[in-house]
């Protein structure tokens, strides 16, 4: 599992240095770290405070960077229903962010109502309840069997990242960003994981 963080791309590359393993940068409106030289993903920043003006921008730059895996297309935090909407409506006005598009599932969101053939990732947001659910984790599994990359927001803590192990091919979390504690435990369990033999995809199922 690939972590993103939510810092400057010189912290990142310590930080690979520090632990020998390969990260990922998570851009967001809201620290606006620059890109430089790692591979990274644009979050919209909405769970926090969407700046429109500001993801607009980075989001520009994100279409065009060969570095850039994965744009998170603004959502309705919670509501399944609205956050479809707000994405058919986000591609229509900007169809470039198809070549991509990361769709967030939210609390309520059914396999059928994703648009799979217009994604690239499956971001798994919600609230916890969501996060932590059985209805979560097959929408994963379907994403993987189509092909698509999972990714898992606000994964701070070993019961999250033991959950998702196996499942979800990245994740990202603002403790692990922010906190040294929280990061190195998180990596600490991720190596044990590791070392561990992976279960299968169709053993979950």
């Amino acid at each position: 599992m690939k972590i993103y963080f939510d810092k400057s791309a010189h912290c990142i590359s310590l930080l690979e240095a520090e632990h020998n393993m390969e990260f990922g940068q998570f851009r967001t409106p809201l620290t606006q770290y620059a890109a430089k030289g790692l591979p990274w993903v644009l979050d919209n920043g909405v769970f926090s405070r969407f700046e429109h003006d500001k993801f607009v921008r980075m989001q520009a730059d994100a279409i065009d960077s060969e570095l850039c895996e994965w744009i998170v297309v603004p959502d309705v935090v919670g509501n399944s229903d609205r956050t479809l909407k707000r994405f058919l409506s986000w591609t229509d006005d900007y169809p470039l962010v198809l070549e991509k598009a990361a769709y967030v599932a939210q609390d309520g969101q059914s396999s059928a109502l994703v648009p799979w053939e217009d994604i690239v990732c499956l971001f798994i947001g919600g609230t916890d309840a969501f996060k932590d659910s059985q209805a979560a984790l097959l929408l994963a599994m379907e994403a993987k069997r189509r092909g698509k990359w999972v990714h898992v927001g606000r994964l701070n803590s070993t019961e999250r990242l033991v959950s998702w192990y196996g499942v979800a091919d990245s994740c990202d979390g603002s403790g692990i960003s922010r906190f040294t504690h929280q990061r190195d435990k998180l990596i600490k369990n991720l190596k044990d994981l590791e070392r561990t033999i992976q279960t299968s995809l169709k053993e979950w199922c």
